[in-house]
């Protein structure tokens, strides 16, 4: 019996069947956030919610049966706690009103499409992995918006007090200029003084404008700025991301061609695959290794360094003092 409920649970229809009750049960939520289409049909909603909750407790109960004695090793993966919270919140009321953070939970039902596709699975653990670098990058971007949200309030603060008036506003018009959204119109207010271009439409604060021209350092500033900000610092972004997804299908590859073998499913086309990715490994590992041993080895060199300039100055001092006595 218990191999039969790891067959079911392992089997693809099962998950294909899974996804799309998940879908389905999102669509439903959906379509209740329109009161004139549940109140005119009531009891067809009610029926539909509590066969999608009799669905996903019959599919929590296979996949734990098919643990059989050890159905406590069915939490040690966080998907399947992520799985289990997120049914167990959605059957507990099964009352035709739910509380709202059962609705909340409802709502939830649409991730654990993330648990039931293994490719949605390798790209939120991609996204996970990125956080470091991405943090990085953030660091990056926050010292670029910086930068030029001072030299901005600096250089253009009294002819555009709207945009440039302080470092908090200037910082904000930055995040615009960075989504590319009218940047020009902040530029040409810059470039032509505010009494000439962009403060019609702000008669008060045309009034506390010192207008003032900037042809080519508004040209520069705005310029440099998006360039850097969006061609640079955000494709940077992008190539973390890029990166580590390729590294997490590589290894999610790897681990499905391993267990395959265990199993005796694999061919000579995947044993060559599986080759070719263990041996990009190895080649990855060296790389890192030498990187390291480089590092280490110009690290020993400057301690080596400096002990002998160490050496020679107190060998120096001590023929100075020799010296001196004599």
């Amino acid at each position: 019996m218990t191999r039969l409920l790891r067959r079911v649970a392992r089997s693809k229809r099962f998950r294909f069947t899974t996804a799309a009750v998940i879908a389905g049960s999102g669509l439903l939520v959906g379509l209740e956030t329109n009161e004139a289409l549940v109140q005119a049909a009531p009891e067809l909603f009610d029926l539909l919610e509590h066969m999608i909750i009799a669905f996903f407790l019959l599919e929590l109960t296979v996949r734990i049966a098919a643990y059989g004695s050890k159905p406590w090793r069915f939490f040690r993966s966080g998907w399947n706690v992520f799985d289990f919270v997120i049914i167990t919140l959605c059957a507990l009321p099964l009352a035709p009103q739910p509380v709202p953070w059962n609705q909340v939970a409802r709502v939830l039902r649409m991730l654990r499409l993330i648990t039931v596709l293994p490719k949605l699975r390798v790209l939120v653990k991609a996204l996970v992995r990125t956080i470091p670098s991405i943090g990085y990058v953030s660091m990056l971007l926050m010292l670029h918006f910086y930068v030029y949200g001072v030299v901005g309030t600096f250089l253009f603060g009294k002819n555009d007090p709207v945009h440039f008036g302080n470092l908090q506003i200037a910082l904000v018009s930055l995040f615009r200029v960075l989504t590319l959204e009218d940047w020009t119109d902040l530029m040409y207010i810059q470039m032509y003084g505010s009494a000439n271009y962009g403060y019609d439409i702000y008669p008060e604060a045309a009034k506390l404008a010192q207008s003032a021209q900037f042809p080519v350092l508004s040209v520069l500033f705005f310029i440099s700025f998006v360039l850097l900000g969006t061609m640079i610092i955000l494709n940077l972004f992008v190539g973390v991301m890029l990166n580590s997804i390729a590294e997490t299908t590589t290894e999610a590859e790897v681990q499905d061609l391993e267990a395959n073998r265990e199993k005796g499913y694999l061919t000579v086309a995947d044993e060559l695959k599986l080759l070719y990715r263990q041996i990009d490994g190895l080649k990855t590992n060296v790389q890192t290794l030498s990187v390291r041993l480089k590092h280490e080895k110009a690290a020993a060199q400057e301690e080596d360094e400096e002990a002998v300039a160490l050496s020679a100055a107190k060998a120096s001092a001590a023929h100075q003092k020799v010296a001196n006595f004599h």
